[in-house]
């Protein structure tokens, strides 16, 4: 296990900067998410961890020590890729085992270790197997019974999930989690996907345009957001936003009061998550653009003054609007979120 650490790392290629002043120190044992949109440097941070880039400047160190002109195979590090990346004419344990044949273990502990990576991860009976014997979360398991075998310091994980079926996702997520959790091993994956940074994240990095915006727990995140980019990246649905004004302490959407606040007269953003919104006879007014039934609740998708769109969380059971019906919202948290106007930043009292 080993802390892994960021410092001041850019990354550029040809004239595309694609990571600026990149902090970060992921914990020993920690399982931390780098969670942005595609394009946004995740992966490239990834893959210079594993050694597959270097950094243009700064630094990376793994266990306090810099990794500045080490190859991949000396880095202790093991990586689970978006395809897997099986080969395909190797059977499921020499696919396993593969890292092991660069080391000096004898045949039989190389075996035994491929085995126990096996077992772990409910493949003993598959053992003999090709992949494409396999199912798609079977590959998976594969995949991350072999960065596992070796016992490495780091696992590097790069949207390992985003080839399943969203059942298959929502419970190879636990088992993720689970393994994560049993072996203790420093733990970064990347994805795009909100819903599993924020149920298998001990931390999780928020990244933009290659700059970190904002770390700290799932809750923290979506409780405390520094900026409209992480309100609104963070959450499903995300962080409604809506331009008001704030006049005599009362903040106006269009020319509807809302809610009461000290501070003086300006134009603001507001920020109100879905499930503090709630369809009334009277408040701010819009129309029903679109309904989403989700089970046991529904996203009502109202376009308010403005040309702007809300996303109003409601119980399935509780009467809905149809779609081109005109509506009326009210604001029921008395404490919604202010960003600047300008620089899109959370404004505190």
């Amino acid at each position: 296990m080993a802390e892994v650490r960021f410092e001041q790392v850019g990354k550029q290629f040809g004239t595309q900067q694609v990571l600026t002043g990149f902090d970060l120190t992921v914990d020993d044992g920690e399982f931390l998410v780098l969670l942005g949109p595609s394009g946004c440097g995740k992966t490239t941070a990834l893959r210079m961890v594993a050694g597959l880039e270097e950094p243009t400047t700064g630094s990376i160190l793994i266990g306090g020590k810099s990794v500045e002109g080490v190859a991949p195979q000396h880095r202790d590090v093991a990586m689970v890729f978006q395809s897997y990346a099986l080969y395909p004419h190797l059977s499921v344990a020499k696919n396993i085992g593969f890292p092991l044949l660069s080391q000096d273990g004898s045949k039989d502990e190389n075996q035994k270790k491929v085995r126990e990576a096996a077992e772990l991860l409910g493949l003993g009976e598959l053992l003999s197997r090709k992949p494409k014997e396999l199912s798609g979360g079977q590959r998976q398991r594969v995949a991350l019974a072999r960065a596992i075998v070796r016992s490495p310091r780091v696992f590097l994980m790069d949207e390992p999930l985003s080839n399943l079926d969203a059942t298959l996702r929502t419970q190879t997520r636990g088992e993720i989690v689970q393994l994560q959790q049993r072996l203790g091993t420093t733990t970064i994956y990347v994805t795009h996907d909100q819903v599993e940074a924020m149920t298998m994240g001990d931390r999780i990095a928020v990244m933009n345009n290659g700059h970190l915006q904002q770390i700290g727990s799932p809750a923290e995140l979506y409780e405390d957001p520094i900026n409209t980019f992480v309100a609104s990246f963070v959450g499903n649905p995300g962080m409604n936003l809506l331009r008001a004004q704030r006049r005599s302490g009362v903040i106006y959407v269009g020319d509807t009061a809302t809610v009461n606040v000290l501070g003086a007269d300006e134009s603001i953003v507001m920020g109100v998550r879905s499930e503090d919104l709630q369809l009334s006879n009277s408040g701010v007014p819009g129309v029903c653009s679109a309904l989403e039934v989700l089970g046991s609740e529904v996203h009502v998708h109202v376009d308010a003054p403005g040309g702007q769109t809300v996303v109003i969380r409601q119980a399935a059971n509780v009467a809905r609007p149809r779609l081109g019906e005109t509506v009326s919202f009210i604001v029921t948290t008395e404490n919604p979120l202010f960003f600047d106007a300008l620089t899109l930043e959370r404004l505190r009292a």
